[in-house]
């Protein structure tokens, strides 16, 4: 009887117990399967199959250009769909230059004194050269760092996000823009 790896019972005696629920291409009694390589007696010589044994790297590797090239795809349908206007028309460059804020409504007495406000949010409109540079600057360092650089997407922040909170689960903080957020906030 051949030699086994140490560990290599524990998968025997698993396959053996769930060989009904396994999928013929991980069945170790092929060898073409995926733990076959891990056998001691299994060599090329004595693969009755007419295809060689695959490297897990190559399966791998397969299935990642697969996950790629599905989620480029899931990309490239979602900007088509949107570029179609099938969840509702995009803003013109007219319409988003003339965005409106609600203001408070104001109560004036019959003598044209004021006598209360009604609002849900009380806001009064500034223009940008009645805002403190400073502040402008605050906001632009907390916010978006690289708001000077970069046409409204920020392709590092995102790259980030997708690399430290998705893939390694690590909290690295937003990748949107002032930009993006003033889309979000606006429609």
């Amino acid at each position: 009887m051949p030699r086994l790896r140490p560990g290599l019972f524990y998968v025997l005696i698993i396959n053996f117990i769930l060989n009904k629920c396994i999928p013929p291409s991980l069945q170790i009694n092929r060898p073409d399967s995926l733990i076959a390589p891990y056998l001691c007696y299994m060599t090329k010589k004595e693969s009755t199959s007419k295809h060689p044994i695959k490297l897990p790297w190559k399966i791998i590797l397969k299935w990642s250009l697969r996950i790629a090239g599905a989620g480029f795809a899931l990309v490239l349908l979602l900007v088509l769909t949107v570029w179609m206007g099938l969840f509702g028309p995009l803003p013109d460059y007219k319409e988003l230059n003339s965005v409106t804020q609600a203001q408070a409504s104001i109560v004036y007495s019959a003598d044209k004194e004021e006598l209360g406000r009604y609002f849900l949010q009380d806001r009064n409109p500034l223009g940008y050269e009645e805002i403190s540079p400073a502040l402008i600057n605050a906001l632009v360092a907390t916010e978006d760092a690289r708001f000077f650089e970069h046409s409204g997407i920020d392709y590092r922040s995102l790259g980030r996000v997708l690399v430290k909170s998705i893939i390694l689960q690590q909290h690295a903080g937003g990748g949107s823009t002032i930009t993006m957020q003033l889309a979000k906030n606006i429609y």
